[in-house]
């Protein structure tokens, strides 16, 4: 693309598909962290997950 336009800015962007290591590479991109925090859903039930 520089070849044919050298005025074009260029970069790396990290693409996800909303898997498993969505909120990592957000977090990654965004200088995050992640918590880790015992939940339950939405009518109260206890959630088998800790996010």
């Amino acid at each position: 693309m520089k070849r044919v336009n050298p005025s074009i800015e260029m970069g790396v962007l990290p693409m996800i598909d909303g898997g498993e290591s969505f909120a990592k590479t957000i977090i990654n991109i965004k200088g995050g962290e992640l918590i880790y925090k015992k939940v339950r859903g939405p009518v109260g039930k206890k959630n088998s997950q800790s996010f």
